[in-house]
């Protein structure tokens, strides 16, 4: 584990001059950035899974058994798990977007 020295941290201003503020409104604007990137991968994120499950979906449908035969039921697992896989990027997405919130309306200390 490695220790920062002092010079490597960056350093705050400590009183309300107007280095600090200029301070302040960066960070805000890194922010700000950091949050429409943050929603754009969250939705990127629920697109990809809305594609998994409708390829599941096509999966599912797209199964066909000969004349004499059914169908078994491991012959509807894969696309069962595909199907999940998609619920779980949508979670995933979710959970992002869930965070953002939560981290943007928590007052900084």
């Amino acid at each position: 584990m490695t220790r920062l020295s002092r010079s490597v941290l960056p350093t705050v201003p400590h009183n309300n001059t107007p280095s600090v503020r200029k301070y302040v409104i960066t960070i805000r604007a890194e922010w700000e950035g950091s949050t429409m990137r943050t929603t754009i991968l969250a939705c990127l994120i629920a697109f990809a899974g809305l594609v998994i499950i409708a390829a599941g979906v096509w999966d599912l449908s797209s199964l066909e058994a000969e004349p004499d035969e059914t169908l078994a039921l491991s012959d509807y697992a894969p696309g069962v798990q595909t199907i999940a896989d998609g619920l779980v990027m949508l979670g995933v997405a979710q959970a992002l977007r869930l965070l953002l919130v939560v981290v943007k309306n928590t007052k900084p200390p």
